[in-house]
């Protein structure tokens, strides 16, 4: 089955837009395809390691537990980066999924 194939096939079964005069067809017309560039799948796999990281990082500190090292100055400074680093790379391979 051909990309254009399974478009119209999908196209055929959707619903339609609700009569809006601010919304025509033109404005579905003009929506580009999307492309599936090397680009993409690079960004794909670097999300994918940055996670991979992340994810590894707090095993490692969790397994390392101490309470006093996580009470110094530079385990509090290393735990807030993390979950900084953490919320960062998980939001924006959360968006670049969708």
């Amino acid at each position: 089955m051909t990309d254009n194939e399974l478009k119209n096939k999908l196209q055929a079964g959707c619903r339609r837009p609700a009569d809006d005069p601010f919304f025509t067809r033109k404005v579905m017309n003009r929506i580009p395809e999307r492309q599936h560039s090397k680009a993409r799948r690079v960004l794909a796999i670097t999300y994918a390691l940055a996670a991979l990281v992340v994810v590894g990082w707090w095993i490692y500190m969790c397994g390392n537990f101490d309470m006093e090292k996580i009470l110094s100055p530079m385990g509090w400074l290393s735990v807030m980066a993390m979950s900084a680093v953490s919320s960062v790379v998980f939001v924006k391979a959360a968006k670049y999924a969708m």
